[in-house]
């Protein structure tokens, strides 16, 4: 009987092909609020789906054929926290004081976000010293300081660089993983005879992704240097501070 119960309770549970269920916790309001958003037209944000939290949970359903980045919004909030819809039980902590660190659990490529998240957490830490000393150094006039401290950022970037390519070669069944290439061929971190192989890697799941529809796009395009004036691609990447980089077109 109990094995009947707990196969019972498993089967409510069950997430059916293709299609996703994220059930998040949370200490918000009851009755607040909360949206899922996607990057609509031009990579404006644009609300997909709407629920309230009852007794500290709120939940999200629905297809989950493309793995993509969606965003939670809260109503009344200006922060936000990303997660990858992919098919899968996701679950979500949030907090009201620190949306932008909600805790992901469940599918693989949420859990290869919030590796990536803290992996990443002390080059960011770095980086972002880095820019504050030279913010203040410049407030000075200390120049030779300015150009000591831009050496610095270049080598703490170039390390956060070979981290990531590191990252896509190891998970190649992680959509976190797409974003990041999409965001290095964009910006001209590597090449695109480098790129292919990469994203030749990639499980099927991952190459019929957005991103990995992307990345594909622009590897068919000529490879020319980003001129000066020219708006890059679109792209929405992990950044070190954690959170996903949406750049418009």
């Amino acid at each position: 009987l109990l094995f009947a119960m707990v196969l019972a309770i498993g089967a409510c549970e069950s997430v059916p092909q293709n299609e996703f269920l994220l059930n998040g916790e949370t200490d918000l309001p009851e009755g607040t609020t909360v949206y899922r958003v996607i990057a609509g037209a031009n990579n404006q944000p644009t609300y997909a789906d709407t629920t309230q939290v009852e007794k500290g949970k709120f939940t999200f359903s629905g297809d989950a054929h493309e793995a993509d980045v969606n965003f939670i919004f809260i109503d009344g909030m200006t922060q936000n926290a990303a997660f990858i819809l992919e098919e899968g039980k996701i679950e979500v902590e949030i907090f009201k004081d620190s949306i932008d660190k909600a805790v992901l659990k469940g599918t693989p490529s949420n859990l290869d976000l919030m590796r990536y998240k803290t992996d990443t957490k002390g080059f960011a830490d770095a980086l972002n010293g880095i820019v504050k000393d030279i913010q203040q150094a410049n407030s000075v006039g200390d120049n030779i300081l300015v150009e000591d401290l831009q050496a610095q950022y270049k080598e703490m970037q170039e390390k956060l660089n070979n981290y990531e390519m590191s990252y896509v070669k190891e998970n190649v069944d992680s959509y976190v993983s797409s974003l990041i290439l999409e965001r290095f061929i964009s910006q001209k971190l590597i090449t695109q005879s480098e790129a292919k192989p990469l994203s030749s890697n990639f499980t099927a799941r991952i190459r019929t992704s957005r991103s990995g529809k992307n990345v594909l796009a622009l590897l068919r395009r000529p490879y020319n240097a980003t001129a000066i004036g020219e708006i890059a691609p679109d792209f929405t990447a992990p950044i070190p501070e954690g959170q996903m980089l949406s750049l418009n077109a």
